[in-house]
């Protein structure tokens, strides 16, 4: 399991997605995993999934 939180759009930004998620927050599994680094090819599967499950919902999500 990965637990993300979103960051806040800067305040003056014209158009903000639903999301933005940080790349360099993900890094580890949540416990009891917590140990366990996530590897460049599992970060890429994360951020499809991530994509495709906003595209299904209708929202946005860009990453930083």
């Amino acid at each position: 399991m990965l637990t993300l939180t979103p960051i806040h759009a800067p305040p003056n930004a014209e158009e903000t997605p639903d999301f933005i998620l940080a790349l360099d927050d993900i890094d580890c599994w949540d416990a009891p995993h917590d140990e366990t680094m996530i590897e460049v090819e599992e970060l890429q599967r994360i951020v499809r999934a991530i994509e495709d499950e906003c595209d299904a919902r209708g929202l946005t999500v860009e990453f930083e």
